[in-house]
């Protein structure tokens, strides 16, 4: 009987652990943890973050490849010009039902193939709680912060380095070309 009643919870707790046999999260379910996370808010502000820095990075670092002499003064009006831009474009992108539907349906079908069922009721229960929606608030921040101060500081650094090995980039290009030309 003690075989029989090891073998049950050992072959249950292989089930509940195994994603293959674990039940998929249902379209609520992940609805709800959104919802409890303020997945919505959260992820429009990250959303905002990351596209303003990563446009005025890009519209900055592109002006410098085409005029190397480039003024403080002129990289300093091309943000002042690029970071309201982005932010209007990033404020459309998030106003058209069309781009959240996509963007949700995304998240839902990629909530799907990493959690199980078990696992989103574990979390929902999480961030349903005091501690939870605390520790959800300074996640956020976290993630602001790192699109904020620390993502532009990459961006750079990566610019400089692509600067400093400009002979590797070059090298790189002409295998591209020749592959292209094929």
């Amino acid at each position: 009987m003690k075989k029989l009643t090891l073998a049950l919870l050992t072959s249950t707790a292989i089930m509940l652990t195994n994603p293959a046999l674990a039940q998929t999260p249902s379209n609520e379910s992940i609805a709800r943890l959104l919802q409890v996370t303020n997945f919505a808010k959260e992820t429009q502000a990250s959303f905002r973050t990351s596209m303003v820095e990563s446009f005025t990075t890009t519209t900055i670092e592109q002006a410098k490849q085409q005029n190397p002499n480039l003024t403080a003064d002129q990289i300093i009006k091309i943000d002042e010009i690029a970071r309201p831009f982005a932010n209007q474009i990033a404020d459309e992108l998030w106003a058209d039902p069309a781009f959240l539907n996509i963007m949700l349906g995304d998240i839902n079908a990629l909530y799907q193939q990493v959690f199980n069922q078990q696992e989103v009721d574990a979390m929902i229960a999480f961030y349903d709680s005091p501690i939870g929606q605390s520790i959800n608030r300074k996640q956020t921040q976290v993630v602001q912060d790192f699109y904020t101060n620390i993502l532009p500081r990459v961006d750079n650094y990566k610019a400089a380095y692509a600067k400093n090995n400009r002979k590797k980039f070059l090298q790189f290009e002409k295998q591209l070309l020749e592959i292209l030309s094929e």
